[in-house]
């Protein structure tokens, strides 16, 4: 879910806790998101390689390594 993809990234990066229901939901946005790659599977053959928390952890660590994420713009 959206929701386990920003705490996945919270947990490997930092930062402060997402605070979940902060504003109104809209009427037209959808209440419940998530992602199944079965169908892609299905006519593709592929899978994942890492889970989400890995997935997470290895752009971070490519981020940092490669120097695409600036601490000092960050701030």
């Amino acid at each position: 879910t959206v929701r386990d993809m920003v705490e996945a990234v919270i947990a490997v990066c930092g930062g402060k806790p997402a605070i979940y229901g902060a504003e109104p939901l809209r009427s037209d946005e959808p209440t419940v998101w998530q992602a199944d790659i079965e169908e892609t599977t299905a006519l593709t053959g592929w899978t994942p390689r890492y889970d989400l928390r890995a997935g997470v952890e290895k752009m971070w660590n490519w981020f940092r390594e490669t120097g695409a994420y600036d601490n000092e713009r960050a701030a």
